[in-house]
Order: C-alpha cells, then structure tokens, then sequence
C-alpha cells in the first residue's frame, strides 16, 4: 500500500507555480529642465511576476542612459478615480529602489472598460494602455522616461517549495524505514 502511494506522489509530480516574465522594447526620453525632450534611445526592460501573488520580483532596464535592476518583491498598488472625476481610467503603479535613481516608476493607465481587478490584467493588455515608465538618477537633474513599444510574453513554471520539501522528507522517511526494519 505505502508503495501505491508513493508511485502516486511520483506520477502527479510537484505543485508549480508560474511566474511571467514580460519583456519590453521602449523607447526612452532625456527631458531637459524646461525644454522637452534633449535626447531619445531605444531601450530593453523586463519585469518578471508571480502570479500567485501578482507581485513584481524583478524589474530591469537596459539603454545608454542607464542600467537598472531591482531585485526586491514590490506589490504594485491600483488607483481606482472617484466617481465623476475626469480622470482618464484605473491606473497601476510600481515604485522600485536602485542604489544611482532617486525616483524609479513603473505606470500604466487604462480605460476603465479593461480593468478586471487583477494586476496580471493590466500587464496583458498592454496594448489598449498608456504605459509609462520613469526615472531619475542620482547626482542628475534630468529626468528620463520612457515609452512601451512592443512586449512579449513568456510563461515559466517553477516547483513550489513546500511539495518539494514534502517530497524529500516522504523519501527520507522510506529510507529510514527500510534501515530499521
């Protein structure tokens, strides 16, 4: 019987959990102190998300004004407008904190006819949303921000922690068995 089992545990295999890694061809502007824009670059961003708690786990920029990763989780916060203002939609917003910015946000508004309630519905609608993403460095008066040209998606699955612990601890528990009888 205690074998049954075990062959069982084998075949439905570990719990996953599936985190989503959106990647972002932007395009990235220097705005001047009162000018408008100095200087525009292409630029590559990605934003790796768990969808089990639609955090953010990472967020990175790459372009020639500057490189930036933010490794820590960051729970992104979704402003609702108050009813009859002339606000354009639902808005999301993520801060994140890199040691050479000031200020780094990631921001998407969208119509409120897209909006679900689900974080994980902004970053799939990409397309009826107005995305912006800015920064300010340190030591830099500039301010820089950028624009979502095209996005991709890609799914990655990941086994939980807990049935993997559950796992190496049924067959420790098996070893140790067959060692005492």
């Amino acid at each position: 019987m205690k074998w049954m089992l075990f062959v069982a545990l084998i075949v439905a295999g570990p719990a996953k959990a599936a985190l989503i890694e959106y990647s972002y061809d932007m395009e990235t502007y220097k705005l001047g102190l009162g000018t408008g824009v100095v200087e525009s670059k292409a630029g590559i961003a990605t934003l790796l998300v768990d969808t089990s708690t639609e955090t953010f786990l990472q967020f990175s920029y790459n372009s020639g004004f500057a490189n930036l990763v933010a490794t820590s989780a960051v729970a992104p916060i979704i402003s609702i407008p108050p009813v009859g203002t002339a606000q354009y939609g639902f808005s999301l917003i993520a801060s994140f904190s890199d040691p050479s910015t000031k200020i780094w946000q990631f921001y998407m508004e969208h119509n409120q006819g897209d909006f679900n309630g689900s974080v994980l519905n902004y970053l799939d609608t990409l397309n009826s949303a107005e995305t912006i993403f800015d920064f300010q460095l340190v030591g830099d008066e500039h301010w820089y921000g950028g624009v979502i040209r095209a996005a991709t998606k890609r799914v990655i699955s990941v086994p939980e922690p807990a049935a993997l612990s559950l796992l190496a601890l049924g067959l420790a528990a098996i070893g140790l068995r067959r060692r005492l009888v």
